[in-house]
């Protein structure tokens, strides 16, 4: 420009107005602007900024700086809402290199739009983001890091209590006690006292129980101690599980606690940190044999278990494989089962195609039913199977007749 001399330092008088570069330390010393590295000790007497705080650089090198709560959010045309924030949709949505948001892909519902910010009140139930601030600021939904300063205005909340945010980047919060899950129910929505009662949490405040009679030395409403899967009392078609060292409860369809560990017939079971159980796997023969003689005995009208109807061996919708015991009843191994699948209903089918494997077994489709046996046992009539890549259905006198394709 017209006056400016290339090479000529420019002149400066302090630290403030100085121009930014990227990774380096831009200050004012001995009247002139010098640039250096940001990880390199100060020029003793130099001027200079770090973020919105004003230094003076002392004569070791040493920073002396005001501490104002900077704003973590510097808005840039590409990224008007600050560095995060939450969309409509629920998606995360972070800037990047100053430009564009780039955001999760969770699906919207209809009236959402992705990308754009969700408004928010004073008064609003914020989402959660395990290890970030979510906070409404400026009518939008933000997020930051637990330990970057706030930013002025903004209203979040620090467990039960409600935060807002001053000038100075300080928060000044409530101050009610909050219990461990914000509510008077610390111990969840149910558990068993030691008593034995079932104990279920009302309106979030307080605990209502059954009304057993205590033993000496226990305690009404005082949860049930536990130490893994042994000795946990029962609930009909409830899931009676160990957490936290407590007996709680909950429906068997629930998702389950994550480190939650419960029984599953004879099989334990764990929960893992998405909500999904891992079980053993060993074959669970249920008390059918005594029930019915009991019946028996007792004159009941009421028929006795079938005997094994799907034949010795089938897999069940959940993949489990089940066997006849005493051709009385069926004993499974214990997969978790998906939405919709049932354990012990057999699986079903309409040929060779799509079949589950089974080691040195023969898996086949028979009366539309997933069954299995022995690769060396005769087939059954009817049954349609793989023999490697070709397709087998096995004649009325339980030969096999196969296609001949060459398979790689």
């Amino acid at each position: 420009m017209p006056g400016q001399r290339p090479e000529a330092p420019v002149e400066c008088k302090s630290g403030e107005d100085l121009p930014k570069r990227s990774g380096s330390r831009v200050s004012c010393h001995e009247g002139i602007i010098k640039l250096q590295s940001a990880d390199m000790p100060c020029l003793p007497g130099a001027e200079f900024n770090n973020d919105c705080n004003r230094c003076v650089c002392g004569n070791a090198g040493e920073e002396f700086c005001t501490l104002k709560g900077c704003s973590a959010e510097q808005p840039v045309a590409g990224c008007p809402h600050g560095p995060a924030f939450i969309d409509e949709c629920n998606n995360d949505c972070n800037c990047v290199n100053g430009k564009v948001y780039s955001c999760t892909k969770k699906a919207c519902k209809p009236g959402e739009q992705p990308e754009k910010p969700r408004s928010c009140g004073v008064d609003d139930n914020l989402p959660k983001r395990t290890g970030r601030r979510v906070f409404c600021h400026k009518g939008i939904i933000k997020t930051q890091s637990l330990d970057a300063p706030c930013l002025p205005g903004s209203v979040y909340k620090a467990d039960c209590n409600t935060c807002v945010c001053g000038d100075n980047g300080v928060a000044g919060c409530t101050l009610k006690l909050c219990s461990k899950d914000e509510s008077g129910c610390p111990h969840g929505k149910e558990f068993i006292d030691e008593c034995g009662n079932d104990c279920n949490c009302v309106d979030n405040k307080f605990y209502g129980c059954t009304r057993k009679a205590c033993k000496a030395g226990q305690t009404s409403q005082k949860p049930m101690s536990c130490n893994g899967t042994d000795n946990l009392p029962e609930r009909s078609k409830r899931r009676v599980f160990c957490h936290d060292k407590i007996v709680k409860v909950q429906n068997e369809d629930a998702k389950c606690l994550p480190g939650a560990l419960f029984k599953m017939e004879c099989n334990n079971c764990v929960c893992s940190d998405n909500g999904v159980a891992g079980c053993t796997l060993k074959l669970c023969l249920p008390e059918q044999k005594a029930d019915c003689t009991l019946k028996r005995l007792k004159r009941s009208t009421e028929p006795c278990p079938p005997g094994c109807a799907h034949g010795p061996e089938f897999i069940d919708e959940c993949g489990n494989d089940c066997r006849c015991v005493d051709n009385k009843f069926y004993g499974c191994t214990f997969k978790a089962c998906r939405e919709g699948q049932m354990s012990q209903k057999p699986m079903s089918c309409k040929g060779s195609d799509g079949l589950p494997n089974r080691s040195r077994r023969r898996v086949f489709c028979h009366e539309n039913i997933v069954k299995v046996q022995d690769t060396d046992a005769k087939c059954l009539p009817g049954a349609a199977f793989k023999n490697e890549c070709n397709s087998c259905v096995c004649s009325d006198t339980g030969v096999a007749g196969c296609t001949l394709k060459l398979c790689i």
